[in-house]
């Protein structure tokens, strides 16, 4: 997913995977078909670091 290209689908951020193209939610990490999801974790930036929860 480093390589993943950035997008957005019906108001949502998502994620398409470079090799097959398959589509992820950024919020909660499912495919637009729901047969698979991404793990998620929660992030936030403090002192202008990005941080994982």
């Amino acid at each position: 997913m480093s390589h993943a290209s950035i997008d957005h689908r019906h108001g949502e951020p998502t994620v398409a995977a470079p090799l097959l193209k398959q589509v992820f939610s950024v919020r909660d990490g499912r495919l637009d078909d729901q047969s698979r999801s991404l793990i998620v974790d929660s992030v936030r930036v403090g002192n202008g670091i990005g941080e994982i929860d």
